[in-house]
C-alpha cells in the first residue's frame, strides 16, 4: 500500500495511531481515490459514503479505504487483464496453478544452476572437453550471482532461467540450447554473443587468466545493451 499510494498510506497510518474526533469531519467518502467514481464503492455492513468516521469504526474505514484503492478502483483494469489472459491461456490450465507457480511459469527462475547450464549446452567448432571450455565453466562457477545473471543476459537476453531449466531455452525460431562457438578472432578481442540464438562466441584465449579477464569485461560492460557478433 505504501508503494501504491504513499499519501493514503500516511493518512491511514495517522488514523490508526491517533484518536478520531468529530471535528475532523471525516466520512467514508474520503476512502475514494481522487477522480474515482462512487460507483466503484463496495462498502460492507451498514456503511455508506456519508457514514462519519469515528474512533469506534476507524478500523473498518481503514480496511474499506485499502480495499477501494487496491481492488475496487482498478476492478475494470483487473477484469481486462483477466480477459486477456483467458484469451491466450486455457482457463482450466491457468486455474490449476497457484499464484507462485503461475509467477514462476511467466517469469522463470532467478537461481542459475551452473551444472544444469553446462549439461544443456551445445558446442560449435569446439567440444566440451577442450581446455578453453573447461576454463570457461570454471570461470562461471567462480562468478558471483550478479555476474552469472549478467552473463546470462549478455548471451541470451534473459535475466532469469526458464521454468524447467536451461533445457527450455528458446531462440528466434523455437527451442535453442545455449551454444558456445569458438572463433578465429585474435585473443585481444572480447567475447561476443547472438542473443537471438543463445550463442556465446569465444576467441581461442591462450590462458585461463586471459579468458576470465576478457569474459568479465564483456559481461560487465556489454550486458545492458547486449553485444552482437
Amino acid at each position: 500500500m505504501r508503494d501504491w499510494d504513499a499519501q493514503l498510506w500516511s493518512s491511514l497510518t495517522w488514523l490508526t495511531t491517533n484518536t478520531v474526533t468529530p471535528d475532523l469531519g471525516l466520512t467514508f467518502a474520503a476512502a475514494l481515490p481522487p477522480g474515482c467514481p462512487a460507483a466503484v464503492w463496495r462498502p460492507g455492513g451498514d456503511y455508506t459514503l456519508a457514514t462519519p468516521v469515528t474512533e469506534e469504526n476507524k478500523q473498518e474505514y481503514v480496511e474499506c479505504a485499502m480495499l477501494c484503492r487496491l481492488r475496487d478502483a482498478v476492478i475494470d483494469d483487473l477484469a481486462a487483464i483477466t480477459r486477456g489472459l483467458n484469451r491466450t491461456l486455457d482457463t482450466m490450465v491457468s486455474r490449476s496453478f497457484s499464484v507462485d507457480e503461475f509467477s514462476l511459469l511467466l517469469c522463470g527462475v532467478s537461481t542459475i544452476d551452473v551444472d544444469d547450464w553446462r549439461r544443456h549446452t551445445d558446442y560449435d567448432n569446439c567440444s566440451a572437453d577442450d581446455e578453453l571450455i573447461t576454463w570457461f565453466w570454471a570461470a562461471v562457477h567462480d562468478m558471483s550471482t550478479a555476474e552469472r545473471t549478467m552473463l546470462l543476459l549478455f548471451c541470451c537476453g534473459l535475466q532469469r532461467v526458464p521454468c524447467g531449466g536451461f533445457a527450455r531455452l528458446e531462440g528466434l525460431n523455437g527451442p535453442h540450447l545455449f551454444t558456445i562457438a569458438v572463433t578465429s578472432d585474435p585473443p585481444q578481442s572480447l567475447p561476443t554473443a547472438s542473443t537471438c540464438f543463445n550463442t556465446l562466441r569465444l576467441p581461442q584465449y591462450p590462458s585461463d587468466r586471459v579468458l576470465r579477464s576478457r569474459l568479465l569485461t564483456a559481461v560487465r560492460f556489454g550486458h545492458a545493451g547486449f553485444a552482437f557478433a
